[in-house]
């Protein structure tokens, strides 16, 4: 066929498809002599997946590392590049409800009281800057990608690399800790989990054996990839506490288990509030990690390394945010939630919360 019949037939222009040839997205065949473009069954299937893409707006540069995938029969490159795609599509989405929720508070605000206060209406768009600017200071300083393949092994060992300061109070207690957080929620057949920081899938698993449908949120490719070779059937997406890339209510709970301590004390909150808006109505959270019952606590817990001369903990403690579970448990409850703790040891905790209002 011929560059407009094929155009004719997609219904796009031709320039467009001169367009996708300049860019080396397709090659068609030429004719000897007059080196017209002749496109095979083979080159309009190519067209047809590049304008579907295009459609949902992926680049033309996503686009090609995509085709030289699925040329080598490799579809690993489309999903991941659609999935980041997806994931920038939410963060767009997400950022721009968050300035029409700010916009619909001033519209309140001056169809109430019929006067500007404009200090008012500065905060506010101050308070909207910041949560954008917490959320977009996200990033990977860990290293997770090159720790996917190892990671399993080494909490066989007792503890992931990342713990390892605290390898002694785990000891042997992570396998344990996951069976316990399957128990608090206690999952029923069918109910919609997601595992936040999910990692090879070791936690999503039980809740899978369970028969809980499961989805796994990681910032980590190599993690997710990782997770869904032991777990074909698994749901996941490249995202991150900051923006769960799902929709409101979808989840009856949410589980996350040693990755709070990645999040700044100004990042936690906004965590939670994401978790919440993807609970559905009487959803559970449930969460493990190195945490310590309030700052008092933090503070002789530090001393007591100070004094042994462990430079491992005092270290960790200085790099990581490890939570102060009275704040942590003070959020839930003044944001409608029933609570539930208990310590491990002085710096291992589990925390549950049932959403019991809106």
């Amino acid at each position: 066929m011929k560059i407009t019949e094929v155009a004719s037939l997609l219904n796009v222009s031709a320039r467009a498809i001169r367009f996708y040839e300049e860019k080396g997205l397709i090659t068609p065949d030429k004719e000897p002599g007059n080196q017209y473009r002749l496109f095979t069954e083979e080159h309009i299937r190519q067209l047809q997946t590049i304008i579907a893409l295009r459609e949902i707006g992926v680049p033309v540069e996503q686009i090609k590392v995509m085709l030289d995938g699925l040329e080598q029969g490799n579809t690993a490159p489309l999903h991941d590049e659609l999935e980041q795609h997806r994931n920038q599509l939410y963060r767009e989405w997400l950022e721009m409800k968050q300035l029409i929720e700010t916009a619909d508070r001033m519209l309140e605000r001056v169809q109430m009281e019929h006067k500007v206060d404009r200090s008012w209406i500065f905060k506010l768009a101050e308070g909207s800057k910041r949560l954008r600017d917490s959320r977009n200071a996200w990033k990977d300083r860990w290293g997770f990608d090159r720790l996917a393949a190892i990671y399993d092994e080494e909490a066989e060992q007792g503890a992931p690399a990342h713990l390892r300061p605290f390898a002694e109070e785990i000891g042997g207690k992570y396998a344990l800790l996951l069976d316990h957080m399957v128990e608090w929620i206690a999952p029923r057949a069918g109910e919609q989990g997601l595992d936040i920081g999910i990692g090879t899938g070791n936690l999503a698993e039980r809740f899978l054996a369970q028969g809980a449908l499961m989805s796994g949120l990681d910032q980590s490719q190599s993690m997710l990839n990782e997770s869904r070779r032991k777990l074909p059937h698994l749901h996941t997406r490249l995202g991150n506490w900051l923006l769960i890339p799902y929709f409101e209510r979808t989840f009856d709970f949410v589980v996350s288990s040693f990755t709070l301590h990645h999040l700044t004390e100004e990042q936690k909150p906004i965590a939670l509030e994401e978790m919440t808006r993807v609970l559905k109505h009487r959803g559970r959270i449930c969460l493990v990690d190195v945490m310590f019952e309030h700052e008092e606590a933090r503070e002789r817990y530090r001393r007591l390394k100070e004094r042994e001369g462990d430079q491992a903990v005092l270290q960790s403690l200085q790099e990581r945010m490890y939570a102060d579970k009275s704040k942590l448990l003070a959020w839930l409850r003044d944001h409608g939630y029933v609570t539930m703790h208990q310590a491990y040891s002085e710096v291992l905790h589990i925390v549950y919360a049932i959403r019991a209002s809106d």
